[in-house]
């Protein structure tokens, strides 16, 4: 399996599965901040996403050079 990595699908599964269960809760204040930010951005979408795209693009773009 996988190139001969693993013997079997099962030792593929129990080799990438995480060893420890996560449970991640929600933090409510930066969902407040989020929530505004998407209102602004769903806006600006709609005044510049039908006449200057260029300028959402280019913001994606810097975004993506950062990450």
């Amino acid at each position: 399996m996988a190139a001969g990595e693993f013997d079997d699908i099962g030792s593929a599964i129990d080799a990438t599965r995480p060893k420890k269960v996560r449970t991640y809760e929600p933090d409510l204040e930066a969902k407040k901040t989020y929530d505004r930010v998407y209102e602004i951005y769903r806006t600006l979408y709609e005044y510049l996403g039908r006449s200057e795209a260029r300028l959402l693009h280019d913001l994606k773009r810097i975004a993506t050079e950062r990450s």
